[in-house]
């Protein structure tokens, strides 16, 4: 009796993780799809400026960034980068077309003094040349 009630419970243990493991399997593909989609878009580029970092009880640091488009402040963040960044500087934000929340912040692309704005419904193609 105790070796079925124990058989049993090793059985809902390995289910109960299968389960979780699926699940887990099934909302890291619709992440990186939804993901995948933006990043597939036409872009237009804007200005952003790092603000803030977070660092959450559990995870890595957050980069909290602002930019502006169509006469909207909009909020962004994304996770850290092996990239260098400094609080404060400009780079430029990709933004996926008709999607403008979905701004992601380039590190590797530092917005050069000379550029002081950017147009109110951002450049087609970045104004400035990076290898």
């Amino acid at each position: 009796m105790i070796k079925e009630k124990l058989t049993k419970s090793i059985k809902r243990f390995w289910l109960t993780n299968r389960l979780l493991l699926i699940v887990v399997a099934i909302l890291v593909i619709i992440a990186s799809s939804v993901d995948f989609f933006f990043r597939s878009q036409p872009q237009v580029y804007t200005i952003g400026k790092l603000i803030d970092t977070e660092a959450p009880v559990r995870g890595d640091v957050v980069l909290v960034y602002t930019y502006n488009f169509n006469n909207q402040d909009i909020e962004g963040r994304q996770g850290r980068s092996n990239l260098k960044y400094q609080l404060g500087n400009k780079y430029f934000v990709s933004i996926p077309e008709g999607y403008p929340s979905q701004g992601l912040l380039m590190l590797d692309k530092p917005v050069p003094d000379s550029i002081k704005s950017a147009p109110e419904e951002g450049w087609k193609k970045l104004p400035v040349k990076f290898d």
